[in-house]
């Protein structure tokens, strides 16, 4: 059942990211723990995401702003990169909590706050939103929210804001992926599980681009999200009764 559903959860968040520029590492996430853990599902979560990130900043590689993937990428990788040796002594039952609190804020932050939220695309705001996605990338494998709020900010159009971020999470996911490799959070046996969930990734990704113009991006945002706020309270109810 693991192989199954890691091919639909990486399929569907390829779609998703296609689509609207970010949100494959929510959709899995909200699928990988209940097979895997939470120890070990955010570590194939980055290595599907990095396969999809690859691809869209290749896709969208003319239009990358490389000014601006230096702070972002330094600070996330920095910070998840020292997160990722805290998680391994971390209470698994504490961490899911955790994950299903971010989960609900996540949720409301986008559904109620996103659209008024506003950064300055200045050096320092960059090192900060960097900071604090490497927080959450760390512990959740999720830190596209953050950088979304500062790439929006900081990018002209659609084609530079998906080609720099996924450039920048292009880099962030290989240092992520190397220090869980060397806190044995990314044990050989989850290759196999791996291996069918990065066929989802190209089948995703190629879907989103042929019927990604077809569809409407808020509702789809805003129904992923909804999805991710009831998940987020079931997630704290189990750990809790």
């Amino acid at each position: 059942m693991v192989y199954v559903m890691s091919l639909i959860a990486a399929l569907a968040g390829a779609l998703i990211q296609s689509v609207t520029g970010f949100g494959a590492a929510v959709i899995i996430m909200l699928v990988l723990p209940a097979y895997l853990g939470m120890a070990v599902a955010p570590s194939v979560s980055c290595c599907l995401c990095m396969l999809l990130n690859v691809l869209l900043a290749w896709q969208y590689r003319h239009s990358i702003n490389w000014k601006l993937v230096f702070w972002p990428a330094l600070m996330n990788s920095v910070v998840s990169g020292g997160i990722i040796f805290l998680v391994g002594g971390m209470d698994l039952k504490t961490l899911s909590i955790l994950f299903g609190c971010f989960l609900m804020l996540l949720a409301a932050y986008f559904l109620f706050v996103s659209k008024r939220a506003r950064v300055r695309p200045t050096a320092p705001v960059a090192a900060l939103c960097g900071a604090v996605a490497g927080v959450t990338g760390g512990l959740f494998s999720i830190g596209g929210p953050t950088l979304a709020l500062y790439f929006v900010a900081a990018t002209e159009d659609h084609a530079t804001y998906i080609g720099t971020m996924n450039m920048v999470f292009t880099i962030c996911n290989v240092v992520v992926i190397s220090s869980r490799v060397c806190n044995g959070l990314l044990p050989a046996s989850l290759l196999p599980v791996i291996g069918v969930g990065l066929l989802g990734v190209l089948a995703g990704q190629k879907l989103g681009s042929l019927v990604g113009r077809h569809m409407n991006p808020e509702f789809l945002r805003k129904a992923v999200y909804i999805f991710v706020g009831v998940s987020g309270v079931v997630t704290v109810l189990q750990n809790l009764l």
